[in-house]
């Protein structure tokens, strides 16, 4: 940080919540999202107050911008009607650019800011410092190397649609998912993340899923969301009695498929012979990895080395005597 350029925080005041302007949300770096916690917070707050307190600055006509804590905020004026509010004040006379890296600071003075998080940091302070002078002094308190293509790659995720940046604030989606979507048009991008979204896909699948819409569409020369519009995917999604996991599994099949049709048809008819073979529960039969050699590996469980030494013999005559 800079101290010499910011005002000094002025210690713990009160002021009537009516002059909070709690729709401002200039210096704000959360998405847009319903709060998960927001009942234990107005909990919390019911019975102890507001805990962190608010960094405010003050405005023309006797008013305050919110420049951290509108979360607690807005639980405590608006759910529990509190008419005064604890907090502390940045002197009015705190140039944007330092109100927004007391922002910063609120959120690095107890963890680490979110993805989310950096990337409304770095849209909202290119508006008062340039691109190097933003990395130079910001991206070492991030643990990110000074480089500006750290600050573009975090400014790529800038224009997602609001419930991606909110699922991806929340962990519900990852990083190098949200990097592949930003990278889609928007339709793509949207009717992916509502099928990653509704099916809570794995990181793992995420990766798939987008991989396998945009491989698809690109054989059959046409976008991602028209494969994802196919009856076949439709049907699967809105299937009244799968579950979840149920879905994705059948989903990501229906796309492996459609992929590699050859492979996927072998593996049914190896699976269809698996069957046929009525196997007891502690054996299992595995074929060659994508069917390259013809060879099949069995899999016997035992429940000691008891049971083994007692079968043994008769395990080792039949693979003396096999052909």
């Amino acid at each position: 940080m800079h101290p010499d350029n910011i005002q000094p925080i002025m210690p713990c005041t009160t002021i009537p919540a009516a002059r909070i302007d709690l729709e401002d949300d200039t210096f704000s770096l959360r998405p847009d999202i319903d709060e998960c916690n927001h009942a234990r917070l107005r909990r919390s707050i019911s019975r102890v107050g507001v805990l962190t307190l608010p960094i405010l600055r003050p405005t023309a006509g006797d008013r305050y911008q919110i420049i951290s804590g509108a979360r607690q905020l807005g639980v405590a004026v608006r759910d529990l009607r509190q008419e005064h509010i604890d907090c502390r004040l940045l002197a009015a006379a705190t140039p944007d650019p330092e109100a927004m890296a007391v922002a910063l600071e609120a959120i690095l003075a107890t963890r680490r800011p979110t993805l989310v998080e950096q990337v409304l940091f770095f849209k909202k302070i290119l508006q008062w410092l340039s691109r190097e002078a933003a990395a130079a002094r910001f991206l070492p308190l991030l643990d990110l190397k000074v480089d500006s293509r750290s600050v573009d790659r975090l400014l790529r995720l800038a224009e997602l649609e609001a419930p991606i940046l909110a699922a991806l604030h929340l962990g519900d989606l990852q990083e190098a998912t949200a990097h592949d979507l930003a990278a889609l048009p928007t339709a793509d991008r949207l009717a992916l993340f509502e099928v990653s979204h509704a099916l809570h896909l794995s990181t793992s699948n995420q990766k798939k899923l987008v991989a396998a819409g945009r491989e698809l569409a690109a054989r059959q020369t046409c976008s991602v969301a028209a494969i994802l519009a196919a009856p076949e995917i439709k049907e699967i999604m809105a299937h009244p009695q799968a579950n979840i996991p149920q879905k994705s599994a059948k989903l990501m099949d229906l796309l492996a498929a459609r992929l590699s049709p050859r492979l996927a048809a072998a593996e049914k008819d190896f699976n269809r012979f698996t069957a046929g073979l009525n196997l007891p529960k502690n054996v299992r039969l595995s074929h060659a990895m994508s069917f390259e050699r013809d060879s099949i590996t069995l899999a016997v469980e035992f429940k000691n080395r008891r049971q083994l030494e007692k079968i043994w013999p008769s395990l080792a005559d039949i693979l003396d005597n096999r052909d």
